[in-house]
């Protein structure tokens, strides 16, 4: 038992990037490793995630967490908070799309009895029970307007006053923040604040998608193999190269969050055959995988097709992508490849005055196609691309 616990340990100790030294190690540095064990690989990407997070385990300062749905945010969060100064404090993780209409500002500042209807008891806000310790608001991209001038002034000064209140309290709260939105880009657009966006961002620190460290996806399979809830007993013990091939010929939309349940899934389907480790049948992938290069080509020059006819054609063709017709799946690099392949198809077209036209037709069409809502905040990414190439249009004329 000793020997596999040691072994365990030294897997973890590689995964996380540490390597065994000589000597007893502090407490410090064990808390430390103990808080970057969730943040698994060996990855260029995952070093430079274990260098931001210790320089900002650092200075206790706002903290925003950029990146794609499922790669981690609230594991790097975590991650700050156990490795800092305020690990002794509360840690506490709330949804900022919570947030909303008037019981706001009871969320993030308490209440006492009497101040809106249904409110019997004094009750804490955030802030006030993350006091010493760190906030972690996930989806700050969703925040109203006017909860975004709340949370700035707290930001500020460290002071509130609970809603029906008349005390000012105080709040040393650590603010750690995460989205899947361009924030910047929601400046632009006028759908957050400019202030508020700069005291968010601090320090920044954006979560690879899974797809950009590939060399991660065993150790990655493996740790949640050791973790899922479904295999405690630990019955299946590893994955057969070949079903570790199998995961690795896949781009994962979904990242880590996605690789677990295809775990949980593959486990389940193990014990179901009696089997001690997985193979490559016991993994269940999405249909629609990848885009070959042959429907990209097919789907572009529809397209452009498009583009060239009128606007609102190009507008509906967009739109279809957007929503995921069932011939191709628009994921964000892929969806900004299209729009910008078509934009300079067509500029080579033909170099006429009427083309600059149609070229003008093109990057409007592409904005008002791809406006980002919240259902669906991949497409920010995009809107920033095409606002820049409007912009250098804009420019040339």
């Amino acid at each position: 038992m000793s020997n596999t616990v040691a072994s365990m340990d030294k897997l973890n100790s590689v995964a996380m990037g540490h390597r065994p030294q000589a000597g007893v190690a502090s407490k410090k540095s064990a808390t430390v490793g103990n808080a970057l064990e969730g943040l698994i690989g060996e990855s260029t990407a995952m070093r430079l995630i274990r260098m931001e997070v210790a320089k900002a385990s650092r200075h206790n300062l706002p903290v925003l967490l950029e990146g794609e749905p499922g790669t981690g945010k609230e594991v790097v969060a975590r991650a700050i908070h156990e490795s800092s100064q305020q690990r002794s404090g509360p840690w506490v993780p709330r949804n900022c799309a919570s947030l909303k209409g008037e019981l706001a500002e009871a969320k993030l500042f308490g209440s006492v009895p009497g101040s809106f209807t249904g409110a019997t008891q004094r009750r804490q806000g955030w802030f006030e029970i993350a006091n010493n310790g760190t906030l972690f608001a996930d989806e700050i991209g969703e925040l109203e307007l006017s909860s975004q001038s709340l949370l700035l002034r707290v930001l500020e000064t460290g002071d509130f006053v609970p809603v029906g209140g008349e005390q000012t309290l105080m709040s040393n709260a650590r603010l750690i923040s995460a989205t899947n939105r361009d924030l910047q880009l929601e400046v632009t657009n006028g759908d957050f604040r400019n202030d508020l966006c700069n005291r968010l961002k601090v320090i920044s620190i954006r979560t690879p998608a899974l797809r950009e460290r590939p060399e991660d996806l065993p150790l990655l399979a493996n740790y949640l193999l050791r973790r899922s809830k479904v295999n405690q007993d630990g019955m299946i013990t590893k994955f057969t190269p070949q079903a570790l091939a199998s995961l690795s010929n896949y781009n994962w939309p979904g990242n880590v969050r996605e690789l677990r349940n295809v775990v949980d899934v593959a486990v389940i389907n193990a014990r179901e055959n009696g089997d001690s480790v997985i193979i490559v049948d016991a993994i269940e992938l999405p249909r629609t995988t990848t885009v070959t290069a042959a429907t990209s080509e097919s789907v572009s020059m529809e397209l452009l097709a498009a583009l060239k006819q009128d606007r609102i054609a190009g507008v509906k063709f967009l739109s279809g992508i957007k929503k995921g017709t069932p011939r191709v799946s628009a994921s964000l690099q892929y969806l900004g490849d299209l729009v910008v392949k078509a934009i300079i198809q067509l500029e080579h077209t033909s170099p006429s005055t009427d083309n600059l036209v149609a070229k003008d037709l093109v990057l409007q069409t592409g904005l008002a196609a791809t406006k980002p809502t919240k259902e669906l905040p991949f497409l920010s990414h995009v809107r920033k691309a095409l606002l820049e190439n409007w912009a250098a249009r804009r420019e040339d004329k």
